[in-house]
């Protein structure tokens, strides 16, 4: 594959690149929407009295109808700064009269002009989902601060790619150790990005990596899992871009070492199955911070695809905001042939939309062990039962965590252990339901696959749940002898 090495030109990314307006005091960089891409039908932004481009990202068909519904498309804006701004939105054909905007932790103060138009201020950088319809059509703000230190179109080592549509050759970036990708803001680029066996590889900068032009599993590469994939590599740092319309897992670092993935954001809606956000396979020293994920599949999946590659060792993911329309918010388990997966962290997380299967799902197989895992300060948005049975029960409830050893389809039939589990400082918040936490043992062993599960502070809807709660369910082989406590 021929190398891209300067895409575009010095003086249209000086010209078109770099919006804004400066100040003595401070500093906001907006950024076009380019030529041949669709401008939101929906939303009209002003930050600071200035009208902003909003960019759309398309919703596929599953989700376009009922019994979804979420409309053919959502509209988001990005921007930077480093001072406080005021934000106008006006929506066509949306009443703002009962807009939420997400996450509630914000605590963002609308005031409301007229029926289709609102008013609110940032401090600064920041993520929000406002929502005059839930789910359907909503306008994601996407508030970064400024870029330090951004490549220059030339620079050696870096794949640069100037504000405008870009289609590379073969639909394929692949990185080299030691170099960059780099979306100035404005480029919209429709490939997706590949590495292999590389070191100190970076993908950053504020514009758009698409996969649009993709169908479902059908990626520009035969043979390469994921949208942006890392195979045995080392270093790989992402951060900045926003990444829409995966045509399979959307992120995935495959028995890589020293990931650190900060502020990306991640738009997919095409699919009903597959467009898992982030899903780290046997990789290790993994920091995931200010990130934004939606998808129809899980939005983060710690996973072991092939036993003869490492463990999952020391994952921390942090400060950011997932959502999911159908599945999962956090998956640890079903591929399960790694060794294990020990010393993963999750916390100060806004779960702002949730879908049908359990929010936690740890279910380990294969005789994996899976060991010290924390979920802290983590804030639900729920959203009521789902529709359907699950478990057999005619009114089923919302599965907030899951515990259990379990030999998936995705395992051999072997059970897996799970150890030192806590969850502390969980706040859920929705209509009345069932919102349950499960820990279940596996039967043929008596529950000597598991101990030491904890639930600290675990608040549903303003009431504290406790080992006698209904919303807490132990399967009829577990033993509070191992050590399995609510508080």
């Amino acid at each position: 594959m021929t190398k891209l090495k300067c895409i575009g030109i010095c003086m249209l990314w000086m010209l078109i690149g770099m919006g804004g307006t400066d100040s003595a005091l401070g500093m906001v960089h907006t950024y076009p929407v380019p030529q041949g891409e669709t401008l939101s039908p929906d939303y009209e932004v002003f930050i600071d009295g200035q009208r902003v481009d909003v960019a759309t990202i398309q919703v596929g068909e599953a989700f376009a109808n009922p019994p979804y519904s979420f409309g053919s498309m959502y509209s988001y804006v990005q921007f930077d700064l480093n001072q406080p701004v005021e934000i106008m939105v006006k929506a066509a054909g949306l009443a703002m009269d009962h807009v939420a905007v997400l996450p509630q932790s914000r605590n963002i103060s609308i005031q409301k002009l007229s029926p289709d138009t609102i008013r609110f201020s940032i401090n600064g950088p920041t993520k929000l989902s406002i929502e005059p319809a839930g789910r359907c059509r909503p306008l994601l703000l996407f508030a970064n601060s400024l870029e330090n230190n951004a490549p220059k179109p030339g620079d050696p080592k870096v794949i640069y790619f100037a504000p405008g549509i870009h289609r590379p050759p073969g639909g394929s970036i692949e990185v080299k150790s030691g170099e960059t990708v780099y979306l100035a803001g404005g480029a919209v680029v429709e490939a997706g990005i590949h590495a292999a066996n590389a070191n100190n590889i970076t993908i950053r900068g504020r514009g758009v990596l698409s996969g649009d032009r993709w169908a479902i599993h059908e990626g520009p590469v035969k043979g390469v899992k994921g949208f942006v994939n890392f195979v045995n590599c080392r270093n790989v740092r992402m951060e900045g871009i926003v990444l829409r319309g995966a045509y399979d897992w959307t992120v995935v670092p495959q028995n890589c070492e020293g990931v650190d993935i900060q502020n990306i954001k991640i738009c997919n809606l095409r699919v009903r199955i597959n467009d898992d956000g982030i899903d780290l396979c046997n990789s290790r020293h993994v920091k995931i911070q200010d990130v934004f994920i939606r998808t129809a599949d899980d939005t983060i999946a710690v996973k072991g695809l092939k036993k003869d590659w490492g463990p999952v060792d020391d994952v921390v993911v942090e400060n950011s905001i997932l959502w999911s329309d159908l599945a999962r918010i956090v998956l640890l388990g079903h591929e399960s042939r790694a060794s294990k997966m020990e010393n993963i962290g999750f916390r100060n997380i806004d779960v702002i939309h949730t879908g049908q299967w359990p929010f936690f799902l740890f279910e380990p197989g294969d005789d994996m062990l899976l060991r010290n895992v924390r979920v802290e300060d983590v804030r639900i948005h729920a959203e009521g039962n789902p529709p359907g049975a699950w478990y057999g029960e005619l009114t089923p409830p919302q599965w907030t965590a899951v515990i259990r050893p379990n030999p998936t389809q995705y395992a051999s039939r072997t059970w897996g252990r799970i150890e030192d589990i806590r969850f502390k400082n969980i706040t859920v918040e929705g209509p009345p339901g069932k919102y349950v936490f499960l820990v279940e043992a596996a039967a043929d062993h008596r529950d000597r696959r598991m101990k030491n599960i904890t639930f600290e502070n675990v608040l549903i809807n303003g009431r504290r749940m406790t080992m006698d709660s209904p919303e807490f369910i132990m399967g009829p082989w577990v033993n509070p002898e191992n050590a399995i406590s609510v508080k």
